[in-house]
């Protein structure tokens, strides 16, 4: 797997036609998850994934004739 964390340090890398720095660290690295053994930013979505679908949960419960326009 290779890392977007060490392609944003060292965007020339991703540039060559076999970038090998970008390899994944996984358990030294310090945003592995150790709980479910990925990279911490796919937790990190995962999470995020969650709490949008429950925001749209709950404004699907509100009320119609209230409105919140910008």
């Amino acid at each position: 797997m290779k890392c977007p964390l060490i392609g944003i340090a060292n965007p020339a890398e991703w540039r060559r036609e076999s970038p090998t720095e970008a390899d994944c660290l996984q358990e030294e690295c310090a945003w592995w998850d150790h709980k479910y053994r990925v990279c911490g930013e796919k937790v990190i979505k995962k999470t995020l994934d969650s709490i949008a679908h429950s925001l749209a949960d709950i404004e699907a419960k509100m009320p119609t004739e209230v409105s919140f326009r910008r």
